[in-house]
């Protein structure tokens, strides 16, 4: 039963452990734990400083790079790219996603949301 304050504080720590979990993170390790970071700080979008944004994005390329055509991966890479202004980048993925994954209606809403 916080603040709304006290909420935000609390997502910058977390934030703030995830880029050290990143920053430590094995190799083997980095598709997974990469999309992870990537998506908490996109949940966050609206709360995020630029580098923040940037950061995020960094991770996003990397997890997607380690983990191929992993369609959930992809999707996060897509987001990042859209937070960060790369609106073309991000539909493009998206498009990667529905190509790997049809049948998920999740990716036609996302790149419905992003192309508009």
């Amino acid at each position: 039963e916080g603040t709304a304050e006290q909420a935000k504080g609390l997502r910058a720590k977390i934030r703030a452990s995830c880029r050290k979990v990143w920053s430590n993170c094995p190799a083997e390790y980095a598709a997974n734990v990469g999309n992870q970071v990537a998506w908490t700080f996109y949940a966050g979008a609206d709360e995020l400083s630029a580098e923040d944004k940037t950061f995020a994005l960094e991770v996003a390329k990397k997890a997607q790079a380690a983990a191929g055509d992993e369609p959930t991966v992809i999707g996060t890479l897509a987001c990042c790219c859209f937070m960060n202004g790369q609106k073309d980048e991000a539909v493009r993925w998206l498009e990667r996603c529905i190509e790997l994954d049809p049948e998920n209606e999740a990716w036609k809403k996302r790149l419905d949301e992003f192309a508009n």
